[in-house]
Formats: structure tokens, sequence, C-alpha cells
């Protein structure tokens, strides 16, 4: 079996905790930390967005965690990037607010998402590497119009964050935040009008031949065999070494592609 296969793995146990909801578990109490150093007002409204997150909808703290092991780091040491992706997202659930002048959402909304970014970009502040990641998707984000480009960004971010903080070099980080881009990219293009869907080109994910990539390092790709030609997989298969490590972020790159993150 081709290792890099578009077809998800095994799901297991429908009952069994999502990656998500597992994610979002995890940080969650460094979410309420963080946001109880808010002041009151502030810090109320941040809760209130963070409690907005649907279950199993937690994609940006799933992608940091699995982006970390990938690489052969901890979970433990990626909480922090996971906790700062999951206040960036909400971030973005303000913006949604403001811009659809919701009559419920909270006032102060400008305040409250410089208090987000704030408290995102604290919680990575201990590599400036990370801090440059996640302001670049902070500023991406707030010039990008349209949901397919900002989940871009988050998914980017994530993924560069986690391998940051899972100790791999800046190469390879680059090379999953690609893999979370393309990822959103691919999952846009499956949605209405695109490749699969009425109105939409063929295709292209299967039907293409495969195409070998070298995983870090040289050589043959995991496995020694090859991976189908998809952008997301190519970036993927650049930075992790064989198709266990990258189990995780395979896993969650089937969900994403289904429209179920």
């Amino acid at each position: 079996m081709d290792p890099y296969a578009t077809d998800p793995p095994d799901a297991g146990d429908p009952s069994d905790p999502s990656p998500p909801d597992l994610a979002r578990t995890a940080v969650d109490p460094l979410l309420r930390a963080a946001v109880r150093t808010l002041p009151e007002a502030t810090g109320a409204v941040c809760a209130e967005l963070l409690g907005r997150v649907r279950p199993g909808r937690s994609a940006g703290p799933a992608l940091v965690l699995a982006a970390a092991r990938a690489v052969g780091g901890f979970e433990e040491d990626a909480l922090t990037a996971a906790a700062a992706i999951e206040l960036v997202y909400v971030m973005g659930l303000l913006s949604e607010d403001s811009a659809g002048r919701d009559p419920s959402a909270p006032p102060g909304s400008a305040r409250t998402g410089e208090a987000l970014a704030a408290l995102a970009i604290r919680l990575v502040a201990g590599r400036s590497a990370a801090v440059g990641v996640l302001c670049d998707c902070l500023v991406e984000r707030a010039e990008t119009d349209g949901e397919a480009a900002g989940r871009g960004a988050l998914f980017a971010a994530a993924c560069a964050l986690g391998g940051l903080h899972g100790g791999a070099s800046p190469r390879v980080a680059a090379a999953l935040g690609a893999f979370g881009r393309a990822a959103a990219t691919t999952a846009a293009a499956s949605g209405p009008g695109g490749p699969g869907r009425p109105g939409g080109p063929p295709p292209r994910l299967r039907p293409r031949p495969l195409a070998a990539v070298p995983p870090v390092g040289g050589g043959r790709p995991p496995g020694g065999g090859s991976v189908r030609s998809d952008p997301a997989l190519e970036h993927l298969a650049s930075a992790v070494p064989g198709p266990a490590e990258a189990a995780g972020l395979l896993a969650l790159y089937a969900l994403i592609t289904r429209g179920e993150l």
C-alpha cells in the first residue's frame, strides 16, 4: 500500500474522541489559565468565544500536536503553541461578528482582538522563530479576504509551530507549514464547484501518475515506494521521514479534505 495514499487511515472506534477533541482537551487548562490573566471584561469575552468552538472542530491545535509528534517531539512541548493557534482561530470568530454586525457580538471587539493576539504571542514567546510564524499568520489573516485563504494561513502556522516545538529545523518546519496550507487549498477545491463536485473540473488526485518525493536527507520516499502527486502530501513527505511518523497528520488531512474539519 502506498504509504502516503489519499485514502484515509482506519478511523477506529467511532465512539472514541476525535483528534481535534483530544487536542482541545489537552490545551483547555492552558487556555483557561491564559484567559484569567486578562482584564475581567476582556477575559469574559474571550471565554465566550472559546466556548463557541464546536466539538470536533479544533483543527489548529490538533495539527500543532500531530506535527510535533511527526518530527519526533513531545506533545507536552507543543501545548503552548496549540493554545496560541486556538486563540488565533477564535479571533476569526470575533471578526465574523464585527463584519456581520451581529447584535449579540460582544462590545470592544478591536480591543478584544488585540488582547487575543498579544496573548497568543506571549504563549510562544520562548521561541523567536515561533513568534515570527505566529505574527506572519496574524498579519496574513488580517489582510486576507475569504475563508479558504484564512484557513490556509492558520493551518500553515499550526503545522510549522508544531514542527518548531517538536525540535524540527526551520526547513522542516517550513515544509510542514506548506503541507498545512496545501491541505486547506485541497479542501477548498473539494467544496462546491471544486474537483469532484457538480460544476467543477474533474478530480485530479488519483488519476495523476505517482511522483517520487525524497524525504529529508534524500533517498527514496518512506517505505521504498512512491507518493501520489498531491501537493500537500509532497510537502509532508519532504518533511517527515516515514508513514508511521506522519500518521497523525495524514489522519487530520483526511478529515480536512472530507470537510469534517
